[in-house]
């Protein structure tokens, strides 16, 4: 008897269980799409103001010589941390429990909104150098386009960071009904199956 009782049981709810691991995993690859993506722009963005800069650079003097600088130098950062995106992107994700999932959407989510509180503070030091070099009789230029350099980065970054915000707060919408059967005890995670 309680070897049909688990048949039974197997039976009646492996589609359900394995219908929600596809699910989970189908949703964890859009993610990571959305990441592989977000990352290509943000390359894209390190590559052209490398270029760039790098060429203006070569002619320019006063404060158009650091504003180019700064330039480079965030750039260089930007490039890393799109490289290490898309690295990170690339390797095989593995099984995830609904909670797991959730928590990674939740981590992804957290580090966007964190990163455009860090864009803010960006742009009011930017803004900072700026008025500060019309005080300076040694710096001026440097501070100036450093300043100028600095609210332009920010404010990309602040643009980057909230679409890309924006995009993974939606893709968590549109597939909420896939963690609408689970519930959270404080304890325990648990599968609720209504019918």
């Amino acid at each position: 008897m309680k070897i049909a009782l688990f048949l039974f049981s197997f039976l009646s709810f492996s589609p359900i269980i394995f219908g929600q691991n596809q699910q989970l995993s189908s949703f964890n690859q859009e993610r990571i799409d959305l990441n592989r993506k977000g990352m290509v722009i943000l390359g894209s963005w390190a590559g052209a103001n490398l270029a760039t800069n790098g060429i203006l650079l070569a002619n320019s003097s006063g404060s158009d010589k650091y504003f180019c600088q700064m330039n480079i130098y965030w750039n260089v950062v930007n490039g890393a941390l799109a490289g290490l995106g898309l690295w990170q992107a690339k390797r095989k994700i593995g099984e995830s429990t609904a909670f797991q999932t959730l928590e990674e959407q939740s981590s992804t989510e957290k580090a966007f909104l964190i990163n455009s509180g860090l864009d803010v503070a960006y742009i009011v030091s930017g803004a900072y150098l700026m008025e500060k070099s019309k005080n300076s009789t040694d710096n001026q230029d440097m501070l100036k386009g450093y300043g100028q350099s600095i609210i332009l980065q920010g404010g990309f970054l602040l643009l980057f960071d909230g679409i890309m915000y924006g995009v993974h707060r939606s893709h968590l919408k549109k597939r909420k009904s896939i963690f609408d059967n689970l519930t959270f005890t404080g304890n325990q995670v648990g599968f609720v199956w209504k019918f």
